[in-house]
């Protein structure tokens, strides 16, 4: 699988990343678990994800029982692939519905946070905190904003799960309007793209990103030159 963002696509589809030695796997060497079968919304089990394990061989073991998907149909392709998300979901880990679709899964956020890490980096629309809570582990101290009350509480608990709390500086805000009054190293930047919708054009037009994509860098640069832009793919 490619890398992805799951905000808009969940685990088959989203954004790419590459390293200088290619593209980041999703994919572990040792037996995975998988999406056997998962209902659809106009089906009788729509709630319900039938899992497996893949070895190495590339053969399917089904699990005795199906997993039951606790946040609501449509959602099966997300709640299947939420370690990919948050390695420690079982830990505590809280999102609420918007966030499934909008977290960076871990691994990406791994590799972004490598290549961002520094003392002081700004993550300026953090949501349930993915990033914010990788480029903790790489970064000094993380100044981590987002209009939403709700979405900052949730990454404050999920930082908390991580243990990396205390390095993270949480902001309710509107990124635009607190850019000014901040100081970092780097400004990341993952605004939303518009939902999973974005998949259906051939070429994505930043003139769908929200908040309109020449003012928030126009804002990224009062804090500094070294702005990171999280796109999608297409």
């Amino acid at each position: 699988s490619s890398g992805i963002n799951a905000e808009y696509g969940g685990g088959e589809e989203g954004s790419s990343m590459e390293t200088e030695q290619g593209p980041v796997s999703q994919e572990k060497e040792e037996e995975a678990v998988v999406v056997v079968s998962a209902g659809e919304e106009d089906t009788p089990n729509k709630d319900v994800i039938v899992v497996g394990k893949k070895g190495k061989d590339g053969t399917v073991s089904t699990c005795e029982s199906p997993v039951k998907n606790p946040i609501g149909p449509g959602y099966n392709k997300y709640w299947s692939q939420r370690y990919r998300l948050f390695s420690l979901f079982d830990e505590g880990i809280k999102l609420d519905q918007e966030s499934w679709h909008s977290v960076t899964p871990e691994r990406i956020a791994e590799h972004i946070s490598y290549r961002l890490g520094c003392d002081v980096a700004v993550d300026g629309f953090c949501g349930a905190g993915g990033n914010a809570i990788q480029l903790a582990m790489t970064c000094h101290r993380v100044i981590a904003v987002d209009i939403d009350p709700v979405k900052i509480e949730l990454a404050r608990n999920n930082a908390t799960v991580y243990g990396v709390e205390d390095r993270i500086e949480f902001i309710v805000g509107d990124f635009l309007k607190i850019a000014p009054s901040l100081r970092a190293d780097v400004v990341f930047l993952s605004p939303p793209w518009g939902g999973p919708e974005y998949l259906r054009e051939d070429v994505y037009s930043l003139s769908n990103l929200t908040p309109d994509c020449d003012k928030m860098m126009a804002a990224a640069r009062q804090i500094s030159e070294n702005i990171a832009l999280f796109l999608p793919r297409n």
